[in-house]
């Protein structure tokens, strides 16, 4: 199993994660990365992928080197992609509000889609090497055309 969210849902998945969830893994798009209060005593279980607008102002600069510093220091499995010239919200075709920092933008969009479901199949067959070839026809290659229809529903 694995979990996916946006924005504070983005924090939910990150935060499932930190508390040692029994989960492969989790992506967090445009996610909120501050750490809970109370950490966990349990190890953190899950890989982590969070993709990141570079301009953010809902993640302070403080707060993605913090995060990338709490990943480090858990040993886990994670990977952080960033996005120039973008803002929180980037996936959401309906964002544009400038003021509060949320914009969407076509380019990270569709950039930060193609991955995530490749990057959640490694947890049970190593499909990231194509993540190109889903974004071209929808599935990755090596995987039953259901199985990765079915990534693709859950993901948009």
């Amino acid at each position: 199993m694995a979990a996916i969210g946006f924005c504070f849902g983005g924090l939910c998945a990150l935060d499932l994660a930190r508390m040692g969830a029994d989960i492969k893994g989790v992506v967090s798009f445009h996610g909120l990365l501050n750490a809970p209060e109370k950490n966990s005593t349990k190890p953190v279980l899950a890989k982590v992928l969070a993709l990141h607008g570079s301009d953010d102002p809902m993640a302070s600069d403080k707060q993605l080197k913090d995060f990338c510093q709490e990943m480090t220091d858990l040993q886990v499995d994670w990977q952080l992609h960033s996005y120039g010239n973008t803002v929180h919200a980037f996936t959401n075709p309906v964002a544009n509000n400038p003021d509060f920092g949320t914009v969407y933008n076509a380019v990270a969009d569709k950039r930060s889609w193609p991955g995530a479901p490749c990057y959640l199949t490694t947890f049970w067959d190593s499909c990231h090497q194509h993540s190109f070839a889903y974004a071209a026809n929808g599935r990755c290659p090596g995987r039953p055309a259901s199985v990765s229809t079915t990534h693709k529903t859950l993901l948009r």
